[in-house]
């Protein structure tokens, strides 16, 4: 027979008794803060017994993409990808109820090339403005994936929508990424 046996349950017994040990995990409380943000999103409670991923980010920033997920408000605590296993956390936790914030962390939405044009040795590059940048860096090389030692990187204002490339061979197809900070 099963019974439920507590530390203070004597027992008295003239045969052997086999004890099971009933193991409950902690449950962890996640609150997801949008630092900087808007929306809401509810808390998740997770426990290490199953594999759960964390709740799909719901909040948004004007001119930010959402990036991941971080212990810490500036992003230089651990790092969870959204939507990624949740059981890292709930392993971490030392008492029923431990609380772990998660901050959203964001990054500058990439600027948008608009229209490439070329003539003679020059490349003429026309890009949307993204708010907030300080800067873009546009890239170009005649191999796509920008390794050769043909790869420029010009440094262009913030305040500019467009950017005048000079390159060294005319008549070859040339590859054009951009970034910004």
């Amino acid at each position: 027979d099963k019974a439920d046996i507590s530390s203070a349950t004597a027992i008295t017994s003239d045969t052997a008794i086999t004890l099971y040990a009933q193991w409950t995990y902690y449950k962890t409380v996640i609150t997801f803060n949008k630092n900087g943000g808007k929306g809401s999103m509810k808390n998740q409670t997770v426990t290490a017994a199953e594999d759960t991923k964390l709740t799909k980010n719901s909040f948004k920033k004007s001119g930010y993409v959402f990036k991941e997920w971080n212990t810490k408000k500036d992003g230089s605590g651990s790092a969870y990808a959204n939507k990624a296993s949740a059981m890292g956390l709930a392993k971490k936790a030392t008492k029923d109820n431990t609380k772990v914030t998660l901050y959203a962390i964001w990054s500058l939405k990439a600027p948008t090339i608009n229209k490439l044009s070329a003539t003679g040795m020059n490349i003429t590059v026309k890009f949307a403005k993204v708010k907030k940048a300080k800067g873009y860096l546009i890239e170009y090389s005649t191999d796509k994936n920008f390794k050769s030692s043909s790869t420029n990187t010009v440094d262009v204002s913030a305040k500019k929508t467009e950017a005048s490339l000079s390159v060294s061979v005319s008549n070859k197809t040339y590859y054009v990424r951009m970034s910004n900070y």
